[in-house]
């Protein structure tokens, strides 16, 4: 599955610090960053397309910010939701 998405010019403050402040972002978090509404943003994750999203342990399901960052920068982004095999932080 591929995701293009054309990004804004200027990202504002909030949303370039949010998405770089830790490897990975709650569902909530990523909504926030792309400006959707926090039910989208879930509807898009059970659909997998959501672009960086990890699954956890305990049916928990995250987002990569550094594969968000890119996509919001006009990256074309290969699908990949793989289990998270290791830690983070």
């Amino acid at each position: 599955m591929l995701f293009h998405m054309q990004s804004r010019q200027n990202p504002t403050p909030e949303r370039q610090s949010a998405a770089s402040s830790s490897p990975l972002l709650t569902v909530a978090q990523a909504s926030v960053i792309l400006q959707i509404s926090q039910s989208k943003a879930h509807q898009l994750a059970r659909e997998g397309t959501l672009p960086g999203l990890v699954a956890l342990p305990g049916h928990r399901r995250m987002v990569r910010s550094a594969v968000l960052d890119r996509w919001l920068a006009g990256e074309t982004i290969q699908a990949d939701i793989r289990p998270a095999l290791r830690r983070v932080g």
